[in-house]
């Protein structure tokens, strides 16, 4: 099991890499499937193991980085412990999102700067999706410098539909 923060502000046509970020809560020991017993009998065991992985493990985890500025500062541990010293690709540009929805156009700028050197520092990496990201982030680097608060009003006025995606409810 896994607690995953997939930010609903993204751009519509940004890649969704969740499965790049559902480490950040494991809670993968709460259910072995291995050892899963089925019946009635263990239900109460499950439901009790489940209850206290959510309270000493996601609950600390939503709260720590569930805000705009907890999810930016999840976002830049992420990247200032990358391998390659600038951060993850995909991390870069929820980073550079997050930033513009919290009005840091600078913060955002920066992000998707270091997005753009890490894709130029392997021109190897022929991947669709890495070469479809280098361009929205070079787009998106653009919106941002030209008018930053249409950017965020843009970011805001996507996040029905990215609900819609996923089969959240709509916002009353």
């Amino acid at each position: 099991m896994f607690a995953i923060l997939e930010p609903l502000f993204m751009p519509l046509d940004s890649f969704q890499a969740s499965w790049l970020i559902a480490t950040d809560c494991n809670m993968r020991r709460t259910f072995s499937y291995n050892d899963l017993k089925l019946g009635g009998e263990h239900a109460e065991k499950y439901m009790n193991d489940l209850a206290e992985a959510i309270n000493d493990t996601a609950y600390p985890f939503l709260v720590e980085n569930g805000s705009l500025e907890g999810y930016l500062e999840h976002c830049r541990r992420r990247n200032d412990t990358h391998p390659n010293g600038r951060g993850d690709v995909n991390e870069l540009f929820r980073q550079a999102a997050t930033a513009v929805m919290l009005s840091r156009p600078d913060d955002a700028m920066e992000a998707l700067g270091k997005l753009r050197q890490v894709i130029e520092s392997d021109p190897t990496d022929d991947r669709d999706y890495v070469r479809d990201l280098y361009e929205q982030a070079g787009a998106f680097r653009d919106r941002v410098e030209a008018d930053a608060a249409a950017v965020r009003d843009e970011l805001i006025g996507g996040i029905d539909e990215q609900k819609r995606r996923r089969g959240l409810p709509l916002s009353a």
